[in-house]
């Protein structure tokens, strides 16, 4: 987290924003909140699209040529 408010505060100060380290602030704890709650979205699609019977695991998490065999052999 240091790492990216400090890459963040180095281009906004490079950009000439007024405030940088307040600015720089708010997009790290932005940044922060929406890496940690991917996980917790992404539980719930699989869990809704699953439960649906819509989605075969191949599609969502599959290679080109795995969704390729699975569309094919939905058809």
């Amino acid at each position: 987290m240091l790492f990216t408010y400090i890459a963040i505060w180095l281009y906004l100060q490079f950009i000439g924003v007024q405030n940088a380290w307040l600015a720089a602030v708010v997009l790290t704890i932005g940044f922060m909140l929406s890496t940690l709650t991917l996980l917790f979205f992404k539980r719930l699609w699989i869990r809704r699209i699953y439960k649906k019977g819509n989605l075969n695991i191949f599609v969502l998490f599959g290679t080109c040529e795995n969704i390729f065999v699975s569309s094919v052999t939905q058809s």
